[in-house]
């Protein structure tokens, strides 16, 4: 999962940006996760873990589908892909 530092400003993300995003189930087979990708930086991403649902307790999630929804489907072993639905930026 990813987690963002700092706050992207308005002159970085302005209103009118979309973004389509895919999200991928995978697990670590070895190496280590970078976050020194351009697209990491952009995003300022500056930290990224393989997380337990007891470590989303509490905290801010994007998208939100994984406070739950992720969970229950990967309980049923994820059947088919997810469409989690267009929702507007909480930060710019």
């Amino acid at each position: 999962m990813w987690k963002s530092g700092g706050s992207p400003t308005s002159k970085s993300f302005p209103a009118r940006t979309r973004e389509c995003k895919f999200w991928y189930i995978g697990a670590l087979q070895g190496g280590e996760i970078d976050c020194g990708a351009e697209e990491a930086a952009r995003e300022h991403i500056v930290e990224a873990a393989w997380l337990s649902r007891g470590d989303f307790a509490g905290k801010t999630m994007f998208p939100p589908m994984l406070l739950d929804d992720y969970w229950r489907d990967r309980e049923q072993g994820f059947a088919a892909p997810r469409y989690v639905g267009l929702r507007r930026m909480a930060f710019y």
